[in-house]
């Protein structure tokens, strides 16, 4: 049997049922969720990567800081102590040594 591509497949790629797009890139920041409203004191930051050997996260172009691997998923714990609108960036090291960066995420600590 021989399937062949709708216009809109051959113009925009096969869909992607069940997935959100951002889920796609090699280094996501998934929660906090953009624009979610984070709380002062701890939050646990997740970053989903795919093949990476390390991950850190930046706040606000800051220092990039080690993240932990736990439960498939690495994670950054973010002790906010001040309201205002925060910049979240994630990056990897992939398995060849290049870093992988993540689109930004932004979320407002109130």
């Amino acid at each position: 049997m021989t399937m062949t591509k709708s216009r809109h497949e051959l113009k925009h790629g096969a869909p992607n049922f069940g997935e959100r797009p951002e889920q796609q890139a090699p280094v996501v920041v998934q929660y906090p969720q953009e624009g979610e409203k984070v709380y002062k004191g701890h939050y646990a930051v997740r970053v989903d990567v795919q093949n990476a050997q390390s991950v850190q996260l930046s706040i606000n172009n800051g220092l990039w800081q080690d993240c932990r691997e736990a439960s498939g998923h690495y994670w950054y714990d973010w002790f906010p102590s001040e309201a205002g609108a925060f910049r979240l960036a994630a990056r990897g090291l992939d398995e060849d040594g290049r870093i992988i960066k993540s689109p930004i995420r932004t979320c407002r600590v109130v």
